[in-house]
């Protein structure tokens, strides 16, 4: 509850600071996302003195103020007078975030990455037993990778695609690798079992790689990426060659798929630690 009405109202703030200098200000309106705004950091509800004193607001337009939110279903009153926020902002929230498009969020941040990084970027997503690529943003060098837009690979020889298995309950994971594990080079883990050994070790780290294990000299990173209900719904990544990657520090670049990653999953209505 707390998260989507922080995205709505994050939502709202960013749309007032646009028009604000072409509108003037609505008190009434300000004065009840203050109140809304109040309410979501009590979980326990507040009674209307308390919300007056806290917001230092006129108990009468307090009142006022509380009974229309409550009257359409952004407020509730419980038996000992305590104010909550209702089920009427969840409903709205759950409807913003129906309508996120995972490419239009991230696009954006992939173009930061490939730039910071100087690699090309991707975003993908798990299609029955493969990950397909869904979106691509060339980095600074000459070569391109045939990881277009649409194609489709085996999860364990790619990074994006660890970055999204490896938070999948067991049995998931087992039947993917049953229907789909391919052979890589030397460097890939040989076996599902020393494949899901790999996976517990990067998911330390935050973020997944791939290390010449399909390709030799070709080096990925990817991290996955949650929405507000905090499934992993895809994953971002990178991909260069390996004796051309930024200073040639590999946890460096991981740290920056990383904090991509976060970004992205923040603006998906990801809150760390629920």
């Amino acid at each position: 509850m707390i998260v989507v009405v922080n995205m709505l109202l994050c939502e709202y703030a960013r749309r007032m600071a646009a028009v604000q200098l072409v509108e003037p200000r609505s008190p009434a309106i300000d004065k009840a996302l203050s109140i809304l705004e109040l309410l979501s950091l009590h979980p326990g509800g507040l009674r209307m003195a308390d919300v007056a004193r806290e917001l230092a607001l006129p108990k009468s337009s307090t009142h006022l103020t509380l009974e229309v939110l409550r009257a359409r279903g952004y407020v509730v009153r419980d038996d000992n007078g305590c104010h909550r926020l209702g089920l009427r902002l969840f409903e709205i929230g759950a409807r913003v975030l129906q309508a996120l498009d995972v490419r239009q969020v991230a696009r954006p941040y992939l173009e930061t990455l490939s730039d910071r990084t100087g690699l090309t970027s991707h975003l993908a997503a798990l299609d029955g037993h493969q990950v397909v690529y869904l979106d691509r943003v060339d980095g600074h060098g000459l070569v391109r990778f045939d990881t277009y837009v649409g194609k489709r690979a085996s999860v364990n020889l790619t990074a994006v695609g660890k970055a999204i298995v490896a938070y999948l309950p067991e049995r998931q994971l087992d039947e993917i690798l049953r229907a789909d594990f391919r052979r890589g080079t030397v460097r890939a883990p040989g076996r599902p079992f020393d494949f899901k050994a790999q996976l517990r070790e990067f998911r330390e780290l935050g973020y997944m790689i791939e290390d010449e294990e399909e390709v030799p000299g070709i080096y990925c990173a990817a991290a996955p990426l949650r929405d507000a209900s905090a499934n992993v719904v895809g994953s971002v990544g990178v991909i260069g060659l390996k004796t051309g990657l930024p200073g040639g520090d590999f946890r460096l670049i991981g740290a920056e798929v990383r904090d991509t990653a976060a970004a992205i999953s923040a603006q998906l209505g990801f809150v760390h630690g629920t």
